[in-house]
């Protein structure tokens, strides 16, 4: 079980009033929604989405993560799903088994890294002291490890923490 979010402004409460048929089809019409949800709740979800984020340790781009959670919420908002935090979160927690089946994916075909991947690679592999060219496949098995051993390597690696291993959550 994951501990609550703390810290963090909900948005207001109850689901954001959007169109559901803003002008327009297709893109211009999830972007016109992805406005509304970003003026209207954007700095919470943001909140929101990156501690749901710190508290999975996982190894993905954050952009991305952020980006891809973003993108399901004004779609799933499109046909009419809760846009309140929780609805948030489960986008953000589907947009993480996605990024991490792609991750692993993209890597067992030797696919090159995107633009926002790269910067996030390069900085795991400085960290870590790794190759560049590495880093994907090193976070491709630190993701598949159990939580607490995850966490441990994040925190005394990439953050310089001492840490200890913590119970699997």
């Amino acid at each position: 079980m994951l501990a609550p979010l703390q810290g963090i402004e909900p948005p207001p409460p109850g689901p954001v009033e959007v169109s559901l048929s803003p002008p327009g089809s297709g893109t211009r019409a999830l972007r016109a929604v992805l406005e509304r949800l970003l003026a209207q709740g954007g700095a919470a979800w943001r909140a929101a989405a990156r501690e749901r984020f710190r508290q999975r340790s996982l190894f993905l781009p954050p952009r991305t993560v952020f980006l891809r959670s973003l993108a399901r919420l004004a779609y799933e908002t499109r046909l009419g799903a809760d846009t309140t935090l929780a609805g948030l979160l489960r986008c953000v927690d589907a947009s993480l088994r996605e990024l991490l089946a792609e991750q692993a994916g993209a890597e067992a075909a030797g696919a090159p890294y995107g633009h926002d991947e790269a910067a996030f690679y390069e900085h795991v592999a400085a960290r870590a002291g790794i190759p560049p060219e590495t880093a994907r496949r090193a976070c491709v098995a630190l993701n598949r490890l159990p939580f607490g051993e995850r966490r441990a390597f994040q925190r005394a690696v990439l953050e310089g923490h001492e840490t200890h291993v913590e119970t699997e959550r």
